[in-house]
């Protein structure tokens, strides 16, 4: 069954769950190798439910929620890979054009909408990620690991280390 590429990913969410919380919706762009979605450390990533880098989420709008929700297929109109890249590379008008398009999009599985979308750019000596929030001017620092020889479970926890950090302009206008 479909579910309209739609990546869910409930299992990011930490075993605590309070009435009304939830953690962020973001669609998810990679710029890098696509085989990256089925590599063992994003495999990894998305399985593990442990709290991993409590301290950098707990900083968060999300908190312990982390992310809720992952869309990496199906993505606004109008975002391309060719955009993303410019974005990543520091070009101001094709953040701006991003954080536009994500105004507004939903689709039936993030009712409330998106709170923005996560760039990344994987190949096997490093990962490079950057945050753009929906309600934020300003997009993350770039946020990059140069993770080549650690072994994929290490690989997953710098992945949601650099999750949590590239999350910060998600957090402008967070739950409302």
């Amino acid at each position: 069954m479909k579910l309209k590429l739609l990546l869910l990913t409930s299992t990011l969410a930490a075993n605590t769950s309070f009435a009304g919380s939830r953690g962020y919706n973001i669609v998810l762009i990679n710029i890098g190798e696509q085989s990256f979605y089925h590599s063992e450390e994003y495999k990894n990533f998305i399985e593990m439910n442990i709290d991993l880098n409590k301290e950098c989420w707990n900083s968060t709008a999300a908190g312990e929620e982390k992310i809720s929700l992952i869309a990496k297929k199906k993505i606004p109109p109008g975002i391309t890979v060719k955009l993303a890249r410019q974005a990543i590379n520091g070009d101001s008008s094709s953040i701006e054009s991003i954080r536009k398009l994500m105004i507004g999009y939903k689709d039936e599985n993030a009712y409330r909408g998106f709170d923005g979308t996560l760039i990344i750019d994987p190949n096997p000596e490093k990962i490079k990620i950057m945050g753009i929030g929906i309600n934020s001017k300003n997009p993350s620092k770039i946020f990059e690991s140069n993770w080549k020889t650690f072994p994929a479970r290490k690989k997953a926890q710098q992945l949601d280390l650099l999750f949590c950090k590239a999350s910060n302009p998600l957090d402008i206008g967070f739950g409302f």
